[in-house]
């Protein structure tokens, strides 16, 4: 709840901004998508999560952006049980500035754009360790903020005068080390989105 009351609050702050801007220069959108781990031992030992994002963009120049991005993957479980009969779990959150270069096309009649974007900044990573064994149950969490970097792209294609239907594809990337686990960690994190410019 803290990180939508956080996501909300940024983005609904972001828009009276808007008031003093010229028309057009700022959007905001976000929507759901699919983180899934790919790298050696993180992509070996977790699977895919359901992730939520939301960003706003300020467009300072033509096809030119630049702007903040939040986003969240819910509790990337283990595939299979470990010898110790833990479970253990891995939820991250996201906030990285980006920049976006943008490329306006026709598709059918239509108003499209297709774009590549980079983000840099920090991956807040909590693993949780539960004990199946009811004897030994605990639960104990571990938190680490690390910086990293995001890469990809995507399409948008206009849906009303203001809105458009997004699909991004992002390349999450940073190296993770605690609890034993020293890796780096790769995501791959196709999402539909909406976005609103005002």
């Amino acid at each position: 709840m803290k990180i939508l009351a956080l996501t909300a609050g940024l983005l609904f702050g972001l828009c009276p901004f808007s008031l003093a801007t010229e028309a057009g220069r700022l959007e905001i959108g976000g929507g759901p998508g699919v983180s899934i781990p790919v790298s050696s031992e993180w992509g070996g030992n977790f699977k895919a999560s359901l992730n939520l994002s939301a960003y706003g963009l300020y467009h300072y120049a033509a096809n030119r952006a630049v702007g903040l991005e939040l986003g969240y993957d819910f509790a990337h479980g283990l595939k299979t049980e470990g010898a110790s009969n833990d479970d253990i779990t891995c939820s991250i959150f996201q906030i990285t500035p980006v920049f976006r270069i943008s490329k306006d096309f026709e598709l059918g009649g239509t108003k499209a754009m297709a774009y590549g974007i980079f983000g840099f900044g920090f991956y807040t990573i909590t693993a949780s360790y539960s004990a199946k064994i009811e004897a030994l149950r605990k639960i104990s969490d571990a938190t680490i903020i690390k910086l990293g970097s995001n890469l990809g792209g995507g399409m948008a294609v206009g849906i009303s005068q203001n809105m458009q239907l997004v699909f991004d594809f992002r390349w999450h990337h940073w190296h993770h080390s605690f609890h034993e686990m020293d890796t780096v960690i790769n995501n791959l994190t196709p999402s539909l989105r909406l976005n609103h410019t005002f």
